[in-house]
């Protein structure tokens, strides 16, 4: 965790300062914790393992519905059963014989199959399993969010803190630095002495 921490305040700093040089380029918390997001291997964990719960608590709730099968299939008879009569029977002369076919030469089948649980304890007790585990990844998932947007803004308010002193210190040492040059215009009009100018020598020196 202190490696990751120390890159994103090796970014930040390197961010504030860029944008030091470049008043275009500037960068929210908001961006540098989308940054910290992508890149955090723990967050992607998380996110997997939240894919993954719901996924299950998905499918142990399937399990609880009711089912319907259906089955379909057809057949073509290619020899059917036959059987001959006498052609007098049909109304024709008698001596002659004619043969009839039995049965169709298509056949098609249909069948449904349903069926309602009434009681499953186990498919129940796995739905409940499943949703706590859900809830846990997703707890889990925010928290690990939470945790980084608390770091990354911690340490932009500091950098900015340290910037900001950096600021005021440079700003300190023009201004003694230009006491210095003041004095030194005043000594040479008579309206300082050498002790006034020595100290404002120190304390450029001393800063």
């Amino acid at each position: 965790m202190m490696k990751y921490i120390l890159l994103f305040t090796v970014y930040i700093a390197s961010s504030v300062s860029f944008a030091q040089q470049n008043p275009k380029a500037t960068y929210t918390i908001e961006q540098l914790v989308n940054v910290a997001l992508k890149n955090d291997p723990i967050f992607a964990i998380a996110q997997m393992d939240s894919q993954i719960y719901r996924l299950q608590y998905a499918q142990s709730s399937a399990a609880l519905l009711p089912k319907l099968d259906m089955s379909f299939d057809t057949r073509y008879n290619v020899m059917r059963q036959s059987f001959i009569l006498p052609t007098s029977a049909f109304g024709g002369t008698d001596g002659g014989y004619k043969r009839l076919l039995q049965g169709t030469p298509w056949n098609a089948n249909l069948a449904f199959d349903a069926s309602i649980p009434l009681l499953n304890a186990s498919g129940l007790a796995n739905r409940k399993l499943a949703g706590m585990k859900r809830t846990k990844a997703m707890i889990d998932l925010e928290s690990r969010k939470q945790q980084l947007t608390y770091d990354i803004s911690l340490l932009y308010f500091q950098l900015s803190t340290l910037q900001s002193l950096g600021v005021i210190y440079v700003q300190q040492e023009a201004a003694k630095k230009e006491i210095l040059i003041t004095t030194t215009q005043k000594l040479s009009k008579g309206t300082a002495t050498q002790i006034d100018v020595e100290q404002a020598a120190v304390d450029v020196v001393t800063s």
